[in-house]
């Protein structure tokens, strides 16, 4: 019999042990092939093409191993997944030097048939790894190869089957145990056809025929020509999401797909969006709290001033009567003859003055200066008699026809410090009764947005008489 050189991509079918069970890698499993998946795709694609396809088989390596379970069916899951993405590639087909240079048109293999046979001629992969990898039986697989070579190779068999009987059970057995002949024993870089597989091939013409169209093929498939492994295909091109180091589990932000990435982003920026909307009635809230204990500091401060200053003023009261009784008898007839010269003139009365008002308010423009019923108007009066000045308040809020803001509180409210009166008045009349108020003593107004919705055409009035 013929002998060929044995094929060195025999040694990758050595690359991963069969152990069941086992954890899987997708980076080792793909590195311990590498060198078989990109010669199984860059024999039949494009050059240009051939680092996406394997990126893709990488993805679905990287999806699918950890889920099989067994290692010992790693490489046939990534030569199952190469044999997917070659068939249905666009520009996929079968090399001119696949086929012998005197073979016709009509008998060249399709791309399915060439793929199969480059596997097990070239880098010897067993029939039963080729039926998983293709979804067929043994037989099948069988059957498909020897049917490729005849049509690659018919001169081989032209001289010994011309009136060759049908084939009996004998000699089906022994053409699959052709068919099933691995190279394994090499001797000076040389391999020879095992005796026991001569002796049940005999005299048989179809088995010679069978025989001498594998080694034809082994012979002929071994001088094609393969391209070289580029290194940066040699790694694992899929960078995984999530990365362990030691019992700590990292996310791998980079390599996360683009969809991932749009999603996590859209949802972080959703969630900011509504925790801004969502913590404006939130932070509204801590400013009108604020500002309600900025005004009851504001009247304790005030009220603690008023005191200090009533004791003063007490006491330059005094000094004054004082130093005042002792020039009343030389003044005395001097204000009776003035008087009576002025008999026939009449004497103006003195109107109230209007006191110090003063105003803050949180609103800008010409917002602050129109009445509204969005608006909280706490109007501080200090007086040091809160309840002489009670009943004027009353008069002037009856004069413009008021309403009670809270019914669980009476108007006029006695407290400790002063007197309150929390009214609703028309916005037609708030200036009227804002001149009023400001004649009865020294009177200031801050102006707040109300929390609750006011009621319509009624300003909301906080009158706090404090008393000094």
């Amino acid at each position: 019999m013929a002998n060929v050189d044995p094929p060195p991509e025999q040694q990758l079918t050595k690359s991963v042990p069969e152990v069941s069970n086992a954890p899987l890698d997708p980076a080792l499993v793909y590195e311990a092939n590498a060198e078989l998946i990109f010669q199984s795709i860059r024999y039949f694609l494009p050059e240009a093409v051939t680092a996406e396809t394997i990126e893709a088989v990488a993805q679905e390596i990287f999806s699918d191993i950890p889920n099989s379970g067994y290692q010992k069916y790693a490489r046939l899951l990534c030569l199952k997944s190469v044999y997917r993405h070659v068939l249905a590639h666009p520009r996929a087909k079968v090399p001119r030097d696949f086929s012998p240079p005197n073979i016709d048109s009509t008998s060249e293999p399709t791309l399915a048939q060439a793929f199969c046979l480059l596997l097990r001629d070239r880098f010897e992969l067993s029939c039963f790894e080729l039926a998983a990898i293709v979804d067929a039986s043994e037989g099948s697989v069988r059957t498909r190869l020897e049917r490729t070579r005849a049509r690659l190779y018919p001169e081989s068999a032209a001289a010994r089957t011309g009136n060759a009987p049908g084939s009996s059970h004998v000699c089906i057995k022994t053409r699959e145990l052709i068919e099933d002949w691995n190279i394994t024993s090499a001797r000076l870089g040389q391999f020879t056809v095992p005796g026991s597989l001569s002796r049940a091939v005999g005299d048989c013409p179809r088995c010679e025929v069978s025989l001498k169209q594998r080694l034809t093929s082994l012979e002929h498939l071994r001088e094609i020509h393969l391209h070289p492994l580029p290194e940066p295909l040699a790694a694992f091109p899929v960078s995984p999401l999530f990365v362990k180091e030691g019992k700590r589990m990292l996310l791998n932000w980079s390599a996360a797909p683009w969809y991932v990435k749009a999603l996590f982003e859209g949802l972080l920026a959703t969630t900011l969006v509504l925790g801004i909307v969502l913590s404006i009635p939130r932070i509204k809230g801590i400013y009108e709290f604020w500002l309600e204990r900025r005004l009851d500091l504001y009247s304790i401060a005030e009220l603690a001033a008023g005191l200090s200053g009533s004791r003063s003023e007490v006491t330059n009261d005094a000094a004054v009567t004082a130093a005042g009784s002792g020039e009343a008898g030389a003044t005395g007839s001097k204000a009776t003859t003035a008087s009576g010269a002025a008999g026939a003139t009449p004497v103006a009365t003195a109107q109230p003055e209007r006191a110090n008002s003063i105003q803050e308010t949180e609103f800008l423009g010409r917002d602050s200066a129109i009445p509204t019923s969005e608006k909280l108007y706490r109007v501080l009066i200090k007086t040091d008699s809160p309840e002489a000045i009670k009943d004027q308040v009353l008069r002037a809020l009856t004069g413009v026809h008021y309403t009670v803001a809270d019914d669980e509180t009476a108007v006029g409210a006695e407290l400790p410090g002063g007197v309150m009166f929390d009214v609703l008045v028309p916005l037609k009349n708030y200036k009227q009764i804002e001149n009023e108020l400001s004649r009865m003593g020294e009177m200031k107004i801050i102006i707040t947005r109300a929390k609750e919705r006011g009621a319509p055409g009624k300003a909301h009035l906080k009158i706090w008489l404090q008393r000094i």
